[in-house]
């Protein structure tokens, strides 16, 4: 049986790389509203985003655009989320509930 990898374009900035029963959303974002005052309406829908076990997040930068806390903190009940060194920081401040601790132990590199 041959696993098929697929890519998949979310809203804004994001994109969904599925392997298998494993994903790895990359700037996912799934609540626009917050953007609407800056940003506009999107231009077509932003459909849900499915988090079943095995969904792994990484945020390159803490852009609104680029960083959905709620589905972020949804991803981390089951999943690994990586973040530049120097942004994890600010992500763990800006997280309300604090995020749980997948957070902070598994952090991509600065290389």
């Amino acid at each position: 049986m041959t696993t098929t990898l697929s890519v998949r374009r979310l809203a804004w900035a994001g994109v969904e790389i599925r392997l298998g029963d494993t994903r790895l959303l990359i700037d996912p974002l799934e609540n626009v509203a917050p953007l609407a005052p800056v940003m506009g309406p999107p231009h077509r829908p932003v459909d849900p985003v499915d988090t079943p076990p095995g969904t792994h997040a990484l945020i390159t930068h803490l852009h609104p655009d680029h960083y959905d806390h709620d589905l972020i903190a949804r991803i981390a009940a089951t999943g690994t989320i990586g973040c530049h060194t120097r942004a994890r920081p600010g992500c763990a401040r800006r997280a309300s509930p604090p995020l749980p601790r997948t957070w902070a132990s598994h952090v991509a590199s600065e290389r």
